[in-house]
């Protein structure tokens, strides 16, 4: 199928970050407490945080927490970039394909990232977590890339490899192809979605 707008999930898809994500929790069950919200702290860490974004009026400082903690990561590069996934969006860009990017992550911190492999500017619009007023699971991001890209959920494909993208891809009514992290075999079966060629 011939696609004209590719959107990429970001940790986990295009990179694995290094990110002390017990630490972030700590944070934002803290950022509750201080704010006089009750947590269950067994909760899953994407669920506890678009709870209290949602429904207690914390949602920047969600984002915050999650900004903190990814930009010590951008800093002290401490990331592995999945190059086969990376070479796909290069590719496709060099081919005019529109890209994007709706990601759990916030946006400064993948803009920085970006910006360090000099991907940057393979990139139409990316959509963190602080873009819209809910993440993933919930399709806002998705929408909102087609809203800006002027492409319909037809013509769009979302890269991702969670339960959350998949909810998400499925809310927007867009097909999600699952990728699983660093894998070369699913880099090799995106291409061939993608009508690219195969990697040297």
């Amino acid at each position: 199928m011939a696609y004209r707008l590719v959107i990429f999930d970001f940790d986990d898809t295009l990179l694995h970050l290094d990110v002390d994500w017990k630490a972030v929790k700590a944070d934002i069950v803290k950022l509750a407490h201080d704010a006089g919200v009750k947590v269950d702290e067994s909760q899953n860490l994407v669920h506890m945080g678009n709870r209290l974004s949602a429904h207690h009026g914390l949602k920047a400082g969600v984002d915050g927490v999650y900004l903190k903690h990814e930009l010590i990561c951008a800093k002290s590069r401490s990331y592995k970039p999945f190059m086969p996934m990376l070479a796909i969006a290069r590719e496709l860009k060099s081919k005019g394909m529109r890209l994007g990017i709706a990601s759990g992550n916030h946006t400064d911190s993948i803009k920085r990232i970006l910006s360090d492999l000099g991907m940057l500017d393979a990139f139409d619009i990316i959509c963190g977590r602080d873009a819209t007023p809910r993440s993933k699971p919930a399709p806002d991001q998705l929408l909102l890339i087609m809203e800006k890209t002027g492409v319909k959920n037809g013509d769009v494909i979302f890269v991702g490899d969670s339960m959350h993208d998949q909810l998400s891809a499925k809310a927007a009514g867009i097909f999600l192809f699952l990728v699983h992290p660093n894998s070369s075999f699913d880099a090799a079966r995106l291409r061939h979605e993608l009508g690219l060629p195969k990697a040297d």
